[in-house]
């Protein structure tokens, strides 16, 4: 399991609940950096995506355990169609391939493991399918997404490939409500953990 720390410029690494290592220190890595992570995820590897949104350098900074600088994508100045703006939240999928919401663009941008842009879906509304501030997300083990949809205070379901399943929550502080969730997790038995 990681933790990004987007103050401290760090990723935290633990195993069940023992903690292993922090890798970064001031956005410095191994003569590389990350700034301002957010989320991060592990591929089938064991390569660790790390998302961060500087202002300025918004990327998919991709490390391994030991340190080891594996590459980077999105980043603005380099081009191309899978630039980032304002990453919100970052999964991958059983065949690899990288799921990033976009809060800026209300999009969920898929990557291949290597950064190369597959495909957009989604679009800035609160109807089913649509975003508002787009935040944390997960796979479940059928490779089914949930999505906390911070904007419009709910949790949305999707298939890997963007068909809308589901969708609860509004806004308030009872029962099944939320106040921008942003936080997203599952457990073994399929529970959804949602936090705002």
């Amino acid at each position: 399991m990681t933790t990004a720390e987007e103050t401290k410029q760090q990723v935290y690494i633990r195993v069940g609940h023992h903690y292993v290592k922090t890798i970064g220190c001031h956005g410095v890595l191994g003569g590389r950096s990350f700034e301002c992570p957010v989320d991060t995820a592990f591929n089938s590897k064991g390569l660790i995506y790390v998302a961060g949104r500087a202002e300025t350098t918004p990327r998919v900074t991709i490390i391994d355990i030991d340190e080891n600088f594996h590459g980077v994508f999105g980043t603005p100045n380099i081009g191309g169609d899978g630039q980032l703006r304002w990453p919100g939240g970052i999964a991958i999928d059983g065949d690899d391939r990288v799921y990033i919401t976009e809060q800026h663009t209300q999009k969920m941008n898929v990557y291949d493991e290597s950064g190369g842009l597959i495909e957009r879906w989604g679009r800035y509304g609160s109807e089913r399918g649509e975003f508002k501030e787009p935040t944390g997300i997960v796979f479940d083990s059928e490779d089914n997404i949930y999505m906390a949809d911070a904007g419009n205070h709910r949790v949305q379901k999707f298939t890997k490939d963007g068909r809308h399943i589901g969708m609860w929550g509004s806004f308030g502080s009872g029962e099944s409500e939320f106040n921008m969730p942003w936080g997203i997790a599952l457990d073994d038995e399929g529970n959804v953990y949602v936090s705002d």
